[in-house]
C-alpha cells in the first residue's frame, strides 16, 4: 500500500512539475541515474514539500522511467542522509525509488536500507541537489545497484 501511495504521489508530482521546453534551447541535464548498469537522463526534475510532511524530489526521463527521493524531514541544509527501506527512522533518512519501464510493464525498485547506504544533499541556489553511489535497491527478491545525481530544476 505504501509503495502504491509513493508511486501515485510521484505521478502527481511529475505532472505538476513538468514544464514545456518548446521555444527554448535545451541544455544538458544535471540529472542522471543508473540502475544495474543502465543509465537514465532526467528531462524534468522537481521538488515538492507535501502536506503530509514529506519532501519529494522526482526526475523523469523521456520514456517515463523515474527516480524518486523521499525525505522524511524537509531538507534545509547540506548534509548526509541515511538511505532506508521506507522507514522514517532516523530523522535524517530518505528512501530512494527507481521506476523502470521494461517495454510491457513497469518495475519499482526501492532502497533496502543496507548498512552504509547514504545520500549526499546540497542546496544549490535554493535548489535541492542529491547524489548517491552504489546503493542497494530491490524489486521483490530481485536486487539491483543504483547510482545517481539529481538537481531540482
Amino acid at each position: 500500500m505504501k509503495k502504491l501511495f509513493l508511486l501515485a504521489l510521484t505521478a502527481v508530482l511529475f505532472y505538476g512539475c513538468s514544464k514545456s521546453n518548446s521555444g527554448s534551447s535545451a541544455k544538458p541535464s544535471a540529472t542522471q541515474w543508473t540502475l544495474n548498469g543502465v543509465t537514465y537522463t532526467g528531462v524534468t526534475t522537481g521538488y515538492n514539500d507535501t502536506s503530509s510532511g514529506l519532501g519529494i524530489l522526482v526526475s523523469v526521463d523521456a520514456k517515463g522511467n523515474s527516480l524518486s527521493v523521499i525525505f522524511f524531514s524537509h531538507p534545509s541544509a547540506n548534509g548526509t542522509y541515511v538511505v532506508t527501506d521506507e522507514s522514517p527512522t532516523p530523522a535524517n533518512s530518505v528512501t530512494i525509488q527507481m521506476y523502470v519501464y521494461n517495454g510491457s510493464s513497469g518495475e519499482i525498485y526501492t532502497s533496502t536500507g543496507k548498512a552504509g547506504d547514504q545520500l549526499d544533499l546540497t542546496i544549490v541556489n535554493e535548489k535541492v541537489k542529491v547524489s548517491f553511489t552504489d546503493i542497494t535497491l530491490a524489486n521483490g527478491s530481485t536486487t539491483a545497484t543504483g547510482t545517481g545525481t539529481a538537481l531540482q530544476q
